[in-house]
């Protein structure tokens, strides 16, 4: 219990979007549209830093954003655009 303690306070609470803030955003691929995560991944953190995409199924992804200086409304809006492209 003491090495738990010791370990919270060097090196703290790793805090999830909820408490540090960012975006999280659910997306649906069209059934006509194959899903490659690794691309996505490419495509969309060659545009944005900091950005964890997980495939949820076949046709859903879950992507994090940390907490940017952008407007989060610009980077919703170039996710949006990466994922309507290809």
């Amino acid at each position: 219990m003491i090495a738990s303690i010791g370990l919270v306070f060097a090196k703290g609470l790793n805090f999830g979007i909820d408490f540090s803030g960012g975006i999280l955003i659910e997306a649906r691929l069209p059934e006509s549209v194959e899903l490659d995560v690794s691309k996505v991944r490419e495509l969309i953190g060659a545009e944005i830093k900091d950005v964890q995409i997980q495939n949820v199924d076949q046709r859903d992804l879950l992507i994090r954003v940390a907490k940017t200086d952008e407007e989060q409304s610009v980077i919703v809006k170039k996710i949006q655009e990466i994922l309507n492209k290809n």
